[in-house]
């Protein structure tokens, strides 16, 4: 399909141009001729697009008018296309004056005018590249732009219609080239097939794994520095206890105020128990009390709210809209008095205007034939009469428009004055139920601040009181017991603690053994652990390396498709490795031809060959027929 002739009118420097085109065209001449700009007019009535992938239509109007109609008409073998662009101006509302509004664009084929979505139909359908979808990907563009599929579009977009176009690698596919990945299909599956994703979290579980084998290894070494006494400590340690024990028991039995004072501190503690159970019943009374009271409050504030929920309902459904009317009359009303003011002001002016042009006007007197006395220029009398009389009929038109614009908004405002009045009383009255339900919250917050004064604090019954009393009396007596027995019993209290020396001394010895064999128990199961733990840190490492054996089966089989619809000419880098995250990601860089040189690092001509190669693929693989390719270089 070619394009046979192009017409272009006021399109940026252009204003006419026409062109025969050939199967090879190219724009030469100096800067500022119009070079580029006739390629932009084809490329933006063909696509819609600018060349850098932008929309911006307002740059190609003409400085010198940008009032004039941009039209492009291309010619093709088959069929007639032309686009216009042009400003919308709308006359204002109430005034003579127009507006500019925005912009039209208007298509005809074979000179019939189409609507803008009708007519991209129907283009795609006369180029024969109709019934594609690849989403965000420009199918015309790409075929016909070779700069368009790695510089204009996005990698996302671009990445998507290369797999669509050369069928994407399934990851059952995957999975069934290697049963071994079976193992990483259920991460792969939660982290929606995010090979980076998952293979952070495997990282993640494999340092949460390494640092718990590191904090058992540390727990494992403190244990084994731990040492155990010999038998021979142990034994003589035991009975030692045995003895100094019995010596106790003997020393305890002649100690007739031990006897006495454990009585006595037993039953101290007895009444303390007794005293304890019945204040902590006494709290309970209480806080039962209490907590029916603060219910009761609850309440009481639930139907206060929901009342001033009430309240705040009415005054924005009956009060707050009548304000609003309120003042949007009054706006109208100061806005009706400003425009009588100007019309006021423009009938001064009128009636002004009419006693010059009646009170001081004088028709011309012309020239006279000096001979007859005939009027020389009697047409030009005539003409300055009638207009004359003209001027003062539209003075006298205007002014009696003015007159009755002057009327008009004079009843205008009465009538929203009338309005403004009934919404006066209707606000009065509606002020008056809201003042009504206001009264009624006081008496609700004097009840509630009443209830609360239900509310008890907790202080001692005078049972509770007594046996407070009582415990003291008893302590009392316990230290007077002491005082009397202070000689007799300093002594055998001082040999007391010696032998509680004594027996704690051997019983860390016990206890020391006692230890170690915890230890030993602990040291067995934190072996059992690191063990377990050294095991799942493989399986994860196994699994870190699978996701790299799923990633690096995906890209070859990828390959080998995009070799089906590209051959080894062009090549598509789509997963690269991350090196700092440790994983894979999702890119899309093709190359120039016959290079691994990236697309973007390319040569200008190495760049139009590439975009070139992969639009001829790309027709060949969807069986779409030649269109012209457009570009500037």
């Amino acid at each position: 399909m070619r394009i046979n002739k192009v017409i272009i009118n006021n399109f940026r420097n252009i204003q006419h141009s026409e062109y025969d085109l050939e199967r090879i065209n190219l724009f030469t001449g100096p800067n500022q001729t119009g070079k580029t700009n006739t390629i932009l007019a084809i490329y933006w009535a063909m696509t819609d697009f600018l060349m850098d992938g932008s929309t911006d239509y307002p740059s190609f109007k003409p400085l010198s008018d940008t009032k004039a109609e941009v039209s492009v008409e291309l010619q093709f073998d088959s069929f007639t296309l032309k686009k216009t662009y042009a400003e919308k101006w709308t006359k204002t509302r109430g005034s003579e004056e127009m507006t500019m509004t925005g912009h039209t664009t208007t298509y005809w084929i074979d000179g019939v005018k189409l609507k803008i979505s009708e007519a991209k139909k129907e283009i795609y359908s006369r180029l024969g590249i109709s019934g594609f979808d690849f989403g965000n990907f420009d199918l015309l563009r790409g075929i016909t732009d070779p700069y368009y599929f790695a510089e204009t579009t996005d990698w996302k977009t671009l990445r998507n219609f290369v797999i669509e176009l050369c069928g994407d690698v399934s990851n059952d596919e995957i999975f069934s080239s290697n049963p071994l990945l079976e193992q990483i299909r259920d991460r792969l599956e939660t982290d929606g097939f995010d090979t980076a994703r998952t293979t952070k979290f495997f990282k993640s579980e494999l340092k949460r794994v390494n640092e718990g084998i590191k904090e058992d290894e540390g727990k494992e070494k403190g244990l084994k520095e731990m040492a155990c006494p010999s038998k021979s400590d142990i034994d003589h340690a035991a009975e030692e206890i045995e003895s100094l024990k019995k010596e106790l028991e003997t020393l305890k039995s002649n100690d007739s105020y031990g006897k006495v004072s454990d009585e006595m501190k037993l039953k101290i503690r007895e009444k303390e128990a007794d005293l304890k159970t019945l204040i902590a019943s006494e709290r309970e009374e209480i806080e039962k009390h209490n907590a029916a009271v603060n219910d009761e409050i609850k309440k009481k504030q639930e139907d206060l709210f929901a009342y001033t929920q009430e309240i705040n309902d009415f005054k924005m459904r009956e009060l707050s809209p009548i304000d609003s009317k309120k003042a949007d009359i009054q706006i109208q009303i100061l806005e009706k008095q400003r425009e009588i003011e100007r019309a006021e002001g423009d009938r001064k002016i009128a009636l002004a205007q009419y006693h010059q042009l009646a009170d001081n006007w004088e028709p011309p007197v012309g020239k006279k034939c000096p001979n007859c006395g005939f009027q020389l220029d009697q047409e030009y009398i005539d003409a300055a009469i009638a207009k004359h009389d003209e001027d003062i009929k539209e003075i006298i038109r205007k002014g009696k428009d003015l007159n009755v614009k002057i009327e008009e908004k004079t009843i205008a405002i009465e009538e929203l004055k009338q309005e403004k009045h009934s919404l006066d009383i209707k606000y009065a009255e509606m002020s008056d139920r809201f003042a009504a339900m206001k009264k009624k919250v006081s008496p609700m917050e004097s009840e509630i601040s009443s209830i609360k004064k239900k509310l008890r604090s907790y202080m001692e019954s005078e049972e509770a009181c007594r046996r407070r009393e009582e415990v003291e009396r008893l302590k009392s007596q316990l230290r007077d017991l002491a005082l009397n027995f202070e000689g007799g019993y300093s002594e055998i209290s001082d040999r007391t603690a010696r032998i509680n020396e004594q027996i704690e001394f051997n019983q860390q010895v016990l206890n020391q053994k006692i230890a170690y064999d915890l230890s030993q128990e602990k040291i067995a199961k934190i072996e059992e652990n690191i063990a377990f733990s050294r095991k799942k840190a493989a399986e994860i490492e196994q699994k870190i390396m699978l996701v790299e054996l799923f990633v690096q089966t995906k890209l070859k089989s990828f390959e080998q498709h995009i070799s089906s619809v590209f051959g080894t000419k062009m090549k598509f880098t789509l997963i690269q490795e991350n090196i700092k995250e440790g994983s894979y990601q999702e890119v899309c860089t093709p190359s120039v031809l016959n290079k691994d040189t990236p697309f973007e690092n390319g040569s200008g001509s190495e760049k139009i060959i590439a975009g070139i190669y992969f639009s001829e693929c790309v027709k060949k693989k969807l069986g779409l027929p030649d269109l012209p390719f457009i570009f500037d270089e």
